[in-house]
């Protein structure tokens, strides 16, 4: 039986709360989440994902239903080569925005990364059919041909 989205956030959140960093959130983040945002960004766009992943982090523990804070989080992990933490953050994102397609294809590329390729197959249909009006088909279609390409010459 499938767990319901709020189940998984649940359980996903619980888990957060016994890492470490989950004692690091301050106050100050809980509080001004739009401040604490903007600082990871800047932390994500100038190359400093350490820091960056550490707000990031604790923006989603002090609100795990914010697709955009998770979307944040994964990204960094992903920059960071943190690929399977990545693909935690890359679902819950995809839960809390069902209709996009960005976290099925971002976790493709982490599932490729990882060298799960039938995974990273299954995680492009996903994009290709949140995606209606393919935006990202190009990209999509790349992705497939680099990996179809790796996978005939092995």
């Amino acid at each position: 039986m499938e767990k319901s989205k709020d189940m998984l956030i649940s359980d996903f959140f619980e888990m957060i709360q016994k890492d470490p960093a989950y004692k690091k959130a301050t106050h100050d983040v809980q509080e001004n989440h739009d401040e604490a945002y903007a600082q990871a960004y800047f932390f994500y766009t100038q190359g400093l994902y350490e820091r960056a992943n550490e707000i990031f982090h604790q923006l989603v523990v002090a609100n795990p239903y914010e697709g955009k804070y998770w979307f944040c989080l994964a990204s960094t992990l992903q920059q960071q080569k943190k690929y399977e933490r990545a693909l935690h953050a890359w679902a819950l994102a995809a839960l809390l925005d069902s209709q996009n397609a960005l976290p099925h294809f971002h976790a493709a590329e982490c599932l490729f990364s990882l060298k799960k390729i039938e995974d990273g197959f299954l995680a492009l249909e996903k994009a290709v059919h949140k995606d209606p009006k393919k935006i990202l088909h190009s990209k999509i279609e790349a992705l497939k041909q680099v990996w179809m390409r790796s996978t005939c010459h092995q």
